[in-house]
């Protein structure tokens, strides 16, 4: 499984690095936003079956930063492959290239 998870992570890697930061976490990636373009982004990821988890739900008191936590874990290739499209597509859309 190790080969596997470093695969994935890999993917996650090429395909959202212009955003991502924060990659040793685990079966996780910690993915920046600026606060106000988080709730756009998790409701348009939910909207395309795509579930994010933002820091609110990750912190304890006030958020002393904002953005999206990834879990690749239990997620196949294609399935990563398909949230990266969407990810990717909502965070240019929303964001600009990189944030």
């Amino acid at each position: 499984m190790r080969l596997e998870y470093a695969r994935r992570l890999r993917l996650l890697k090429q395909r959202l690095s212009p955003w991502l930061q924060g990659d040793t976490a685990g079966l996780h990636v910690f993915l920046p936003l600026p606060a106000a373009a988080v709730r756009p982004v998790v409701a348009g990821a939910a909207e395309r079956g795509v579930l994010v988890v933002d820091t609110a739900h990750c912190s304890f008191g006030t958020e002393s930063v904002h953005g999206l936590v990834l879990g690749y874990g239990s997620a196949d290739t294609a399935a990563l492959e398909w949230a990266c499209d969407v990810l990717e597509k909502l965070l240019r859309d929303m964001t600009g290239n990189v944030t």
